[in-house]
């Protein structure tokens, strides 16, 4: 091909243009480095390079390469070529820490559910991370992603869904990635360790096929004023495991299974969860788990093989169990140890099973509960004894319903449905209310399949909701049916689909004009009324909600009497203000101007662990509006130390580290400036001093966590008093600071000085008293009623008034009273009719401080001119 001068100086200036970009490229990404430490997302490199063998570098992120990606664009034109490359999804990044340090080298692998739009499916990664199994089923499932030229991984198309597992040198960690994922979504990577527990038979054998169960429980104390006087506790799976060949379990990647599990008042315990008569189980400290075995042995045990006829797929079952010997008793306590699936056609088989138990069989199939009363009965007496149970789940079979329709009308094809969810509200068939809500497949023709788990009786409603593929609302449609009795399937016609109007559409973009993808837009109404009048006249909807798309573009669709709407977009990094704009409206910009930042650092001896800090940032001063940048963020603590509050509009903010177990925060610092666009480094928040803590547990009488204790600080010069709620019988304290009183239900009040630096402090239970009321004297009060109130003498008068102890009885009374309360006492009683009097009395007897001695029984008695006196005055 012959090429003339003029088309030579053409391709000459355009490479030479080319070059220029480059260059300019080149130096906005130093100065996005030097001037603005994170802009649309990233952050700027650390200073400080890190240290070998931990598979870091020394940069923080790197910018998106949508702009490389024009370049390429620009190159891929010049050269002729007419084929583009599939365009990439959004940029995935591995990182460490709160200021976002690259990961390199590091393995990405991508798994993707088979229908991308089932919830429930997309959660599937995370319960193989609880079953210990996600790195056998990432190796069989998943596809290992490649990086790009320039070192980058990337989603494989913009519109996947589904989840990314990353691994680097003693590093792991995950994520999901959906429609509504920002671009470059991180991967947060933990140290990737792991919990080793190993199960023995009764003869020291390793013992297979064990469960062994990872589990968070708390304890909730009853209410006496209501006549709740027990103690309840419940926990949650964080991971169930079989024993291997060798009776070991492992508990993979613990940190990134526990990332969304720590709470200071749970207790973390390693348990073996087979039905045995007694518990076998080990309480770790959750920040610090044990690097060593953990190791069970089990007491002798039998088997039990369920046999369950009738439907079973999907069935879990499981056995409660009981003490054989207190089996009949109305008040027996049992307990539940987790669900297995049938192993064969209609056979559950549990191999470990405690002896001199009383079983019953329990089922949950397609959501229903049942517990088998009627096929209980005793388990194995003997070790090694097998004994068969047998359940019938037949009329189960008859149970489902199968609802077919259409959905028409004329944008069944112009509004891409991407997913449909369906809310059904209907009779359950004991005669109460029943709500179920699912997610069906709708065909190009708008034909649908809707299966229920149980029959419809009666008149039943359905709501559908068409969503679109930035999760918004885009269609709605109601239908009522009628079911009949024993009805399996039942054709419900044609449902005609709404279209909602759309509202206003637009594009988010940050500081720099870039665009923002899975930025979370919400909207608000105003209607012409004036609305509720709270929040000048502003009504935010969730209806109203909806998030970017790859293109950084938005559509809000809706419905009802709006005169004007509100707009404000954010993300983890920034934030817009408030925009007004008109209904109708089709370009508008919200701008991610609220980029600025705050970073810090706290001291690593406080004592506190780090999973337990927060750092809350609240703006100072009024806040103009209640929308657009919010005026609080939070922050998480890292390993380091470290944090960083990201998405902060310009201003002054208040910084404040609260700890759990702590009644007030452990440090604040006030009028921090920020600017837009740039992270503050206060030389206040450099290496915070938290002070110096250590952990308490109070224990009751029995050895058992407190769970009911409260805990007051005096301050001796002023009676002033600080009250702390013990949800999990445990506390941290300060060092240095004044005696703490500890008080719970049915023990003696006891005093701790944080001086003593103790871990531990166990209560002595109170003795029991008895009150008792000469019938004479109650007979008096027939037409009065009255308050008796306790305290003990031997607290200190502010605590004393916070630790009162009442009786209040309307009418006449004779029968005792029965209360547990230290002595010596004090009394006030009150009577009450129009009025309150106080009337004048005594309490005849003492009471042993010794919490072994037997039930004291003291009298109340008054004078009857005293109490004549006192009913005149309840009268005025």
């Amino acid at each position: 091909m012959v090429l003339d001068s003029k088309r030579l100086r053409t391709i000459g200036f355009l490479a030479a243009l080319v070059v220029f970009a480059l260059g300019v490229a080149l130096l906005l990404r130093r100065d996005a480095g030097e001037g603005a430490e994170f802009a649309s997302g990233a952050s700027a490199p650390e200073e400080a390079t890190a240290s070998p063998g931990t598979g870091l570098t020394n940069e923080e992120t790197t910018e998106p390469n949508s702009a490389r990606a024009e370049l390429d664009a620009d190159e891929t034109k010049l050269n002729g070529a007419t084929e583009t490359p599939p365009e990439p999804g959004i940029e995935l990044l591995a990182v460490v820490g709160v200021h976002r340090r690259r990961v390199a080298p590091v393995e990405m692998w991508w798994w993707e559910p088979k229908d991308p739009e089932n919830w429930q499916e997309l959660g599937q990664l995370e319960r193989w991370l609880q079953s210990g199994e996600v790195d056998a089923r990432l190796a069989e499932l998943a596809r290992k992603l490649e990086p790009d030229e320039s070192g980058a991984f990337h989603a494989p198309t913009p519109d996947a869904t589904g989840c990314v597992a990353a691994r680097a040198d003693g590093l792991w960690g995950w994520t999901r990635v959906q429609r509504s994922s920002p671009d470059p979504t991180y991967i947060q990577l933990e140290n990737d360790e792991t919990l080793r527990v190993r199960v023995l038979d009764v003869t020291g054998a390793a013992a297979p096929g064990v469960r062994v169960a990872l589990r968070q429980r708390w304890a909730l104390s009853g209410d006496e004023e209501f006549g709740d006087t027990e103690d309840l506790e419940y926990s949650v799976e964080c991971a169930l495991l079989l024993t291997d060949a060798d009776g070991t379990a492992l508990v993979p990647h613990y940190r990134s299974l526990m990332k969304e599990h720590w709470d200071f008042d749970a207790r973390s315990i390693l348990s073996v969860a087979e039905p045995f008569a007694e518990p076998i189980e080990f309480e770790i400290d959750p920040t610090l788990p044990p690097r060593d075995v953990v190791e069970f042995q089990l007491p002798p045990s039998g088997s039990v093989v369920l046999e369950v006829s009738g439907h079973t797929r999907g069935g879990l079952f499981s056995l409660r169990t009981r003490d054989a010997a207190t089996s009949t008793r109305a008040d027996a306590s049992d307990r539940s140890e987790g669900f297995l699936r049938a192993a064969g056609e209609g056979v559950v088989r549990f191999p470990w099973v405690g002896l001199g138990m009383w079983l019953t069989p329990t089922s949950r199939v397609a959501g229903e509960a049942r517990t088998h009363d009627e096929s209980s009965a005793p388990g194995p007496a003997r070790a090694g004894e097998e004994r068969r149970l047998r359940i019938d789940l037949a009329e189960r079979e008859e149970r489902g319903l199968r609802l077919s329709g259409t959905l028409v009308g004329p944008a069944i094809r112009s509004i891409g449905m991407t997913r449909v969810d369906v809310a059904l509200e209907a009779e359950a068939p004991d005669g109460g209310p029943w709500k179920h809500f699912s997610r069906v497949a709708v065909a190009p023709d708008g034909r649908f399949q809707l299966a229920l788990p149980q029959e419809v009786r009666g008149r039943a409603s359905l709501e559908f909701t068409v969503r679109g593929p930035r999760d918004e609302r885009v269609g709605v449609a109601t239908a009522n049916v009628i079911g009949q009795p024993g009805a399996s399937e039942l054709e419900i016609g044609e449902v005609f689909l709404d279209t909602l109007p759309l509202l206003v559409s637009g594009r988010v973009v940050d500081a720099r004009g870039r665009r923002a993808v899975g930025a979370d837009v919400t909207a608000w109404g105003r209607r012409a009324d004036g609305g509720n009048g709270w929040n000048g006249g502003w009504e935010r909807s969730a209806h109203l909600r909806t998030f970017t798309g790859f293109s950084g573009d938005f559509e809000v669709r809706g419905s009802g009497d709006w005169t004007a709407l509100g707009l404000a977009a954010w993300t983890t990094d920034g934030a817009s203000e408030f925009q007004i704009v008109e209904l109708g409206a089709t370009e508008v910009i919200l701008t991610l101007g609220s980029d600025g930042g705050i970073a810090g650092s706290v001291r690593p001896d406080s004592g506190l662990a780090r999973e337990y800090l927060t750092v809350n940032v609240r703006r100072e001063g009024p806040n103009a509006s209640p929308h657009g940048s919010t005026p609080y963020r939070r922050s998480e603590i890292d390993s380091d130390g470290a944090f960083v509050v990201r998405g902060l509009a310009p201003g002054t903010y208040t910084i404040s580290i609260a700890a759990a177990g702590t009644p007030e925060d452990v440090a604040t610092v006030s009028g921090v400036l920020v600017e837009a666009g740039r992270m503050t480094r206060d030389p206040r928040l450099d290496g915070l001093d938290l002070g110096h803590w250590s952990e308490l547990r109070v224990l009751a009488s029995d050895g058992t966590l407190a769970i009911d204790a409260n805990v007051y600080l005096i301050e001796r010069a002023t009676s002033r008093w600080t009250r702390q709620r013990l949800g999990g019988g445990k506390l941290v304290y300060e060092h240095g600071t004044a005696p703490l009183w500890v008080l719970a239900r049915r023990h003696l009040p006891a005093s701790f000085d944080p001086a003593s630096r103790a871990t531990s402090l166990q209560l002595e239970r109170a003795p029991l008293v008895q009150i008792v009321v000469p019938e004479d004297l109650a007979a008096a009060l027939s037409s009065a009623n009255f308050l008796l109130t306790f305290h003990s003498t031997a607290l200190p008068p502010s605590v004393a008034r916070l630790h009162p102890n009442n009786i209040e009885v309307r009418g006449p009374r004779s029968e005792p009273f029965q209360l547990l309360f230290p002595s010596p006492l004090s009394s006030t009683l009150f009577v009450s009719r129009d009025s309150t009097a106080e009337l004048p009395h005594t309490l005849s007897g003492s009471v042993s401080t010794s919490s072994h001695a037997a039930v004291q029984v003291l009298e109340l008695r008054w004078k009857p001119e005293d109490l004549a006196l006192s009913l005149e005055r309840s009268e005025r």
